[in-house]
């Protein structure tokens, strides 16, 4: 039988939409999102409160400061699902710390990004 690597990549469709899902659940509650750093709180693998970028790369590596693959990958899927501008989209972590963006805001960004990786999965 050949290879096929149409299951490799569902896995890891399935597998950063858990990612995200974890993500966006660190940020539920609007007093556990913050602007202006990645985390606040005792450590990196335990903050009190995370920005966008943070809450996936705590989500996808047990640290708001470790960057991995998965972690690169969700922030440009987050980046397609800003709202749209004149301009090319901020990185992730500009955007979240504009004095204009909301935490709803976040929360929508997260929502969009979730509902787009279960459409690829056939899970809408």
């Amino acid at each position: 039988m050949p290879f096929d690597s149409t299951g490799f990549a569902d896995e890891t469709v399935a597998a950063d939409l858990a990612t995200l899902e974890k993500a966006r659940r660190l940020l539920t509650y609007r007093i556990r999102w913050i602007k202006g750093a990645l985390y606040t709180g005792v450590s990196p693998a335990r903050p009190l409160q995370v920005c966008m970028m943070g809450a996936v790369q705590l989500a996808a590596n047990g640290s708001a400061l470790d960057h991995s693959d998965r972690s690169a990958r969700l922030t440009r899927a987050l980046r397609a699902h800003l709202p749209k501008a004149r301009q090319r989209p901020l990185p992730i972590q500009y955007w979240n710390d504009r004095t204009t963006t909301e935490h709803a805001d976040v929360l929508a960004v997260f929502d969009r990004a979730i509902a787009d990786y279960r459409q690829r999965l056939g899970r809408d």
